[in-house]
C-alpha cells in the first residue's frame, strides 16, 4: 500500500513537471509571437508615416512657393499638420516603449492618430487645389 502511494507521488510529480514545462514554452511563444505582431505594426505605421510625411513636406513646399498668400492663407494649416505629426510620433514612442500586450491597446490610439492626420492632410491639400489652382 505504502508503495502505491510512492508510485502515484511521483508519477503526479512528473506530471506537474511535465505540465509546467509545457506551459512554460507555450508562453514563450505566445512572447513571441506578441513580440512579432508588435514589430510587424510598427514596421506598417512607419511605412505609413514615411508616406503621410512625404506628402506633409510637398505640402509645405507647394505652400511656400505660392508667395505670401497663399503662405498667409494657409500657414495655419502647415503649422496644424506639424502639431498632429508630433502628436502622433509622441504615440508611437509611447507603443514601442510598451511591455507585454499594453501595446495592443495603444495600438487604437495610434492608428486614431494618424487617420487623423491623414485626414487633415488630404483637407489640407484639397484645400490648397481650391483656393489655389494650378
Amino acid at each position: 500500500m505504502n508503495k502505491s502511494f510512492i508510485v502515484i507521488g511521483l508519477l503526479a510529480g512528473i506530471f506537474a513537471v511535465g505540465s509546467s514545462m509545457a506551459a512554460d514554452s507555450s508562453d514563450k511563444k505566445i512572447d513571441r509571437d506578441t513580440r512579432q505582431l508588435k514589430k510587424d505594426y510598427d514596421a506598417k505605421v512607419h511605412k505609413d508615416l514615411k508616406g503621410i510625411g512625404t506628402r506633409i513636406d510637398q505640402f509645405k513646399r507647394d505652400v511656400s512657393k505660392g508667395g505670401k498668400d497663399v503662405q498667409k492663407d494657409l500657414g495655419h494649416e502647415v503649422r496644424k499638420l506639424d502639431a498632429q505629426k508630433a502628436v502622433v510620433d509622441k504615440k508611437l514612442v509611447e507603443l514601442e516603449k510598451s511591455t507585454g500586450d499594453a501595446w495592443k491597446d495603444m495600438s487604437r490610439g495610434v492608428d486614431d492618430a494618424v487617420a487623423d492626420l491623414k485626414k487633415s492632410v488630404d483637407n489640407a491639400v484639397a484645400q490648397f487645389r481650391e483656393k489655389h489652382p494650378t
